[in-house]
C-alpha cells in the first residue's frame, strides 16, 4: 500500500488498505549500548502512519541480563528522526524490587533513543542517563522491567 495520502485520482481504497494503516509490527530491539539482554524477554511493537512512528513495549530482564551504562535502543525498521536535539519522546517506567522509577525516552542521535532517569533533587527534577546504579543499585538484573512508549516523526 502507498502511504496514507499518496493516492492518485482513480485509485481504489480497499478495506485491506485501511486495515494496514498503522498496523502494529513486532520487533526485537537492537540495544546499542548499556544493556545486555541475556536470557531476558523483549516484547516490542511499532506502527507507522506516513512519517509518524509509535513504539511501545517492554523488556523483562533475566538472570544473565546486565546494565552497565546509559541504555540505548536503535529505532526499528531502519528509520531515522526528522528532528534532533534534546527532545523527550515519551515515558519509560523501570520496575525493580517493588519500586517504579519514572524515566523518559530521549533522542540520542539520528536513529537512536536512550533512557533518561528523572531524579527529585531539590526543587526540580534532574535528568540523567541510566547506569548499573541509576535509578537503583542492582536494577539491571533478574526481575527488572523496562516498559515504555514514544512517538516521533521519522523517515
Amino acid at each position: 500500500m502507498t502511504a496514507l495520502g499518496d493516492f492518485s485520482s482513480g485509485d481504489v481504497l480497499t478495506a485491506a488498505d485501511l486495515n494496514a494503516i498503522g498496523a502494529w509490527t513486532a520487533f526485537t530491539p537492537n540495544w546499542t549500548a548499556g544493556l545486555t539482554i541475556g536470557n531476558g524477554t523483549d516484547a516490542w511493537y511499532y506502527a507507522i502512519v506516513n512519517d509518524l512512528m509509535v513504539v511501545q513495549g517492554f523488556t523483562e530482564l533475566g538472570s544473565t541480563s546486565s546494565v552497565t551504562s546509559a541504555v540505548r535502543m536503535a529505532l526499528p525498521a531502519g528509520r531515522s528522526f526528522k528532528t534532533m536535539g534534546y527532545q523527550d519522546l515519551g515515558p519509560v517506567t523501570i520496575r525493580y524490587a517493588g519500586n517504579s522509577y519514572a524515566c523518559n525516552w530521549r533522542v540520542n542521535d539520528t536513529a537512536e533513543v536512550y533512557i533518561e532517569t528523572l531524579k527529585a533533587d531539590g526543587t526540580y527534577l534532574v535528568k540523567s542517563g541510566t547506569s548499573s546504579t541509576v535509578p537503583a543499585s542492582g536494577w539491571g538484573s533478574s526481575g527488572s522491567l523496562i516498559r515504555g512508549t514514544f512517538a516521533a516523526v521519522c523517515s
